[in-house]
């Protein structure tokens, strides 16, 4: 027999239909069939479905194959990133580098805020050796650019350091893959020879 609490009026048609499984009362069951949750969820957007041309979140025109436009999607993704990362910047280290942004202030602590090549101007950016991956310190701007000119590569550096020295300096000889480079000072004018 059923009582009064079994009894309940569909959200689209409105006509009373009764709970008869348990499984309907533990869900809150809201329709009378599949047919009126279908009508009343295409109304409604029931699910989060969103008809074809408006945004989900702002109601908007929305971007194709998306619910959302391009301003709500770009914030979605960003909230996302927050609340995964704690900020866009330790995400992008996290994902380029492998390390945090912790790591990267701790490094620049570590030189004194100051580029490790110029040692003038202040440590903004990360420096990674490209075949190895690995971050090797924190550099200015000017000078990151510059490493990556030289394209990493240390033998096209002393050639340059030989190029920018000219007749002034001694030359600068080019490593055997292996042996360690010494810089020299500044040479001294020959001298003539003694008798």
């Amino acid at each position: 027999m059923e009582t009064f609490e079994d009894l309940i009026i569909c959200l689209n048609c409105q006509k009373q239909f009764p709970l008869t499984t348990k499984r309907d009362r533990e869900r809150g069951r809201k329709y009378c069939s599949r047919r009126c949750f279908h009508i009343y969820d295409a109304v409604h957007h029931v699910r989060g479905v969103a008809p074809r041309d408006t945004c989900f979140s702002c109601g908007g025109p929305k971007i194709k194959k998306s619910t959302y436009c391009s301003k709500c999607r770009s914030r979605n993704a960003t909230e996302s990133v927050i609340r995964r990362y704690g900020s866009l910047a330790n995400r992008n280290y996290i994902v380029k580098y492998g390390i945090t942004s912790d790591d990267v202030e701790r490094m620049k602590k570590s030189q004194g805020g100051l580029c490790a090549v110029c040692q003038k101007r202040e440590a903004t950016e990360v420096d990674h050796d490209h075949r190895t991956k690995k971050v090797r310190g924190m550099l200015c701007t000017q000078c990151n650019m510059s490493i990556g000119l030289l394209m990493d590569d240390h033998l096209i550096a002393l050639r340059l350091a030989n190029y920018l020295l000219g007749s002034n300096f001694q030359q600068f000889s080019v490593p055997v893959p292996g042996q360690t480079v010494h810089i020299h000072d500044r040479a001294t004018p020959a001298s003539s020879p003694s008798p």
